[in-house]
């Protein structure tokens, strides 16, 4: 699954990372867009055709999922409808996907969120320029999604029901930092829940929570945008399923691994993508970089980080 975390910096304003897991090995293309006289780049998955990206106003967008049965099986799903499909469509596109690519037409972090809320956009997902940040929430209403869900649990092959949507949309202070992985906290209800009758569901919960605090603690002592990604660069935790970054085994196909991370910084206009566990990366990147662009790509090398060690450099600061 994912962490996701973003703060403000007086120097540079808001920036974003994100550590994106999968339980597959994804190939990672880059592309760029002028739809709507509007230039976008973003990262597509090309097994899912999902993204996240930034466009020439500083609008950038990253999401953590809470609706995570579905993320979990979005690859096969894809390959799946890519065959049933073939002749028909030819390519399955991930809708949260679409939405986030049409999102990034919009000039501002607010006409951006709007959107996406109108889509009806799940998951824990940061909007956010320069000088502003949201953080939308979004998922089922409470009552009729635990009803749907208990079901699921006597019948897993079982259609859910319509339910409605319902979210919450955030505008975060400066003076505040926001972390979040794979469960709800402002719809606690969203995502992987404590005390669940599902033993693979309670580890994930625990996974979830583990993460998110060890990054929170990281994040906190972050000084700059550098920093907040090496703050989510942890991998000393000898249970790599509780790591920020995790280094699982590559045979074991059960076990889901970073295959890279995000980082986002408005202030210059620039996306940097770290690969970890990828196919060799798709894209042109002459024309991606061209001196004519407004957003720029960068590919950066991983570098892993101890968490006691980060905390102790991070004394004082």
């Amino acid at each position: 699954m994912c962490v996701v975390a973003v703060k403000y910096f007086d120097k540079f304003g808001w920036c974003g990372v994100k550590n994106r897991d999968r339980n597959y090995r994804p190939t990672i293309a880059f592309k760029r867009s002028t739809k709507n006289n509007v230039e976008s780049l973003y990262m597509t998955d090309e097994i899912t055709k999902y993204s996240e990206g930034i466009n020439e106003y500083g609008v950038c967008i990253l999401n953590a999922a809470t609706a995570v049965k579905n993320d979990e099986s979005e690859a096969a799903d894809a390959r799946r409808k890519k065959k049933e499909a073939a002749k028909r469509d030819g390519v399955y596109y991930a809708p949260d996907g679409v939405k986030i690519r049409k999102a990034l037409k919009f000039k501002t972090a607010l006409e951006a969120a709007n959107h996406l809320i109108k889509t009806e956009m799940m998951g824990n997902t940061f909007i956010f320029s320069k000088e502003i940040c949201y953080l939308l929430e979004g998922g089922k209403e409470e009552k009729e999604f635990t009803r749907q869900k208990e079901l699921s649990f006597k019948d897993p092959d079982r259609e859910w029901d319509k339910v409605d949507y319902y979210h919450e949309l955030t505008e975060i202070k400066k003076s505040e930092f926001v972390v979040r992985t794979n469960h709800g906290q402002i719809l606690p209800w969203m995502g992987y829940q404590p005390g669940t009758p599902n033993p693979l569901e309670a580890i994930s919960r625990k996974g979830s929570e583990t993460r998110h605090d060890v990054a929170y603690a990281a994040v906190k002592k972050a000084t700059s945008p550098q920093e907040l990604i090496e703050a989510i660069s942890i991998t000393s935790n000898k249970d790599a399923q509780l790591n920020p970054v995790r280094r699982s085994d590559p045979k074991d196909k059960k076990l889901l691994k970073t295959t890279g991370q995000l980082f986002m910084k408005p202030y210059e206009l620039s996306m940097s993508y770290i690969p970890i566990y990828c196919h060799t990366l798709g894209g042109s990147f002459d024309r991606i970089n061209n001196k004519d662009v407004k957003c720029s790509l960068n590919i950066l090398a991983f570098k892993s980080n101890d968490f006691k060690e980060y905390l102790k450099q991070k004394v004082g600061k």
